[in-house]
């Protein structure tokens, strides 16, 4: 066997066994049919958490339409609110802060990956088995998992290797976030529970979601620049 053909079948290997990892999470999710028919999200809940700058206190609003890849988060605070928006490969940001600037194109891939049930079918989905790679077994959120890993990216995504849900993903020595609190709607498995910490920033963010909605109609008045 040359070395070029063990590489291509090490790679090759590598594909199938995060193609078979991916659809069993897919199917414990609800299945591709069900994720399929998912057009828009609606989550809207409360945050909680800690920073250098003290505890923190507010709600969280998410839109997304799934199917012309828009989305919009909103974060109000005492004294502080902070708003996204996106379509396609461009988006912004606004805060009390700054103001409204434009949204790095890295930020905009990752917010269309985590509008969705699961932001590991999303890359799936967009990239296939050549997008992934299986990297290992990990305990992660106190739970064993499997870990999978995106092709030129850093990201992890923690596959629950019991319930094969997504029990988290990382961004290794920068970010962090824990999914809980798994709920049931229009067939498919939501987090309704997300805990994201920033190490670089010593940010701790935990989201609770009282309502996730599928498929209602969305204002996309939201989705513009303001």
């Amino acid at each position: 066997m040359t070395i070029l053909t063990l590489v291509l079948t090490l790679i090759l290997s590598s594909a199938a066994r995060a193609e078979d990892i991916v659809d069993a999470h897919i199917k414990a999710i609800g299945g591709a049919e069900a994720i399929a028919k998912i057009k828009t999200v609606k989550r809207t809940g409360t945050l909680s958490g800690e920073s250098s700058f003290g505890p923190l206190r507010g709600t969280v609003e998410e839109i997304a339409d799934l199917a012309k890849q828009q989305g919009y988060t909103s974060m109000q605070m005492a004294g502080y609110s902070r708003k996204t928006g996106w379509s396609g490969n461009s988006g912004w940001v606004s805060d009390t802060q700054a103001g409204t600037t434009e949204m790095p194109a890295g930020e905009v891939q990752n917010a269309n990956s985590v509008a969705g049930p699961s932001a590991l079918a999303s890359i799936h989905a967009q990239g296939g088995a050549e997008a992934l790679k299986a990297a290992g077994a990990k305990k992660f959120n106190g739970k064993e998992c499997t870990v999978v890993s995106t092709i030129g990216d850093p990201t992890e995504f923690y596959v629950n290797n019991e319930t094969k849900m997504l029990e988290g993903l990382s961004v290794p020595g920068r970010i962090e976030i824990t999914y809980d609190n798994y709920k049931t709607v229009a067939g498919v498995q939501f987090a309704g529970k997300s805990t994201m910490k920033v190490i670089v920033q010593d940010l701790t963010v935990t989201y609770e979601y009282n309502t996730i909605e599928v498929n209602r109609k969305i204002d996309a008045t939201k989705f513009e620049k303001p």
